[in-house]
């Protein structure tokens, strides 16, 4: 399995510890914190935790490249919330709702296609039909998480 990290040997540990901070976010902080909180805004550390160990991922994946991916992630959030603010928005209420919930899945579907792009896309092809093939692999995350937000995760 670790020759799967051999391309990032130099920064295996960071991809490691990311990893091992994003299990104990989920499999220790969040239950401790689910106990006590009685609405989503209440779970911090879990939050920050997260938050910590994907940035730690994604440094030992991109190195000097984080900032840019960061700074994609930000603008696949704002791209996101415009379409959701064009595709749901016919009341006050709604539309808050659908830029709520655009700019996370923004976020989301930059993370992932970060990590798409990093593992699956060779750096040798030809520009073109690099652009081509990331803008395909982009528009269908982006399309499969605005149905499941959507939907409420009910694609069926």
């Amino acid at each position: 399995m670790m020759a799967f990290l051999d391309k990032w040997k130099d920064r295996k540990g960071f991809i490691i510890a990311g990893g091992i901070f994003m299990m104990l976010a989920i499999g220790v902080i969040f239950p401790i914190e689910s106990s006590k909180a009685i609405t989503i805004a209440e779970f911090n550390y879990t939050y920050l935790a997260l938050i910590f160990g994907v940035v730690l991922a994604l440094y030992g994946f991109l190195a000097n490249r984080i900032f840019s991916a960061l700074f994609f992630m930000i603008l696949s959030g704002i791209l996101s919330s415009c379409i959701w603010f064009l595709l749901f928005s016919d009341s006050f209420i709604s539309t808050i709702v659908a830029l709520w919930i655009g700019f996370p899945v923004g976020l989301l579907v930059g993370l992932i296609f970060v990590i798409v792009n990093e593992l699956f896309l060779e750096r040798g092809d030809r520009k073109k039909l690099k652009r081509i093939k990331q803008v395909v692999i982009y528009v269908v995350i982006l399309t499969i998480f605005t149905l499941m937000f959507y939907k409420g995760g009910d694609l069926v």
